[in-house]
């Protein structure tokens, strides 16, 4: 049987933590790309957009 190492096991759970976190970030991502293909909204403004529209900064 192997000897309970309790910095390996930090380290495992902390990865696992890490994967857990990273797969609901994934998710919302996934979420928001949908809602933007969906919305067809672009996503920048046109080049031109400040210099026809009197912007000043």
């Amino acid at each position: 049987m192997m000897e309970w190492n309790k910095e390996e096991h930090n380290c495992t759970e902390m990865i696992m933590k890490l994967v857990e976190g990273y797969n609901e970030m994934r998710k919302k991502v996934e979420k928001i790309e949908r809602i933007m293909k969906a919305s067809s909204i672009p996503l920048s403004l046109p080049d031109d957009y400040y210099e026809n529209n009197d912007y000043k900064a």
